[in-house]
């Protein structure tokens, strides 16, 4: 191989007026085309990462809003039980007042006119049960009470 030689205005990076020339060879990596397929692999990185940014940021956005409009039927769904609950308790109460009369309706009336009863006897129970109770802790007290009577009148002799 042929040596080339080079001046100093030739020569990137002489830097003293005077020196020496230098020798390059053919085999000397071209630094811009380095540096070109560097900045070209660099935005293609940066355009895949802009690309996945995107669908990602679409990705988001169509859950975000299934989300929403999932909540929408929750919401929905909600407020039917609401008004079908309320629509019953005034079929009961027309029912109730001999208003309102049909086949179909008698059935599931008359089950809720038993549960009504069932209730009233069971909170009857409760109150009673608790007023035992209230008088059992009554008797207790007293008996300690009078055991604090007896204890005091034994201890002291005067």
């Amino acid at each position: 191989m042929e040596a080339n030689m080079t001046t100093e205005s030739e020569t990137p990076g002489a830097t003293e007026p005077g020196a020496e020339p230098r020798e390059t060879t053919g085999d000397t990596p071209d630094l811009q085309a380095e540096m070109d397929a560097f900045i070209e692999g660099a935005a293609g990185l940066f355009g895949n990462l802009k690309e996945i940014f995107l669908k990602s940021k679409d990705e988001v956005a169509r859950g975000a809003q299934l989300g929403k409009v999932r909540i929408d039927v929750f919401q929905l769904r909600k407020d039917r039980e609401h008004f079908l609950q309320r629509l019953g308790e005034e079929a009961y109460e027309l029912l109730r007042a001999g208003q309102l009369s049909h086949p179909d309706l008698e059935k599931p009336f008359a089950k809720v006119i038993d549960l009504d009863e069932r209730i009233v006897a069971v909170e009857a129970e409760v109150e009673r049960l608790a007023a035992e109770q209230l008088e059992a802790r009554e008797a207790v007290k007293a008996a300690a009470n009078d055991a604090e009577d007896a204890d005091g009148a034994a201890a002291d002799p005067s």
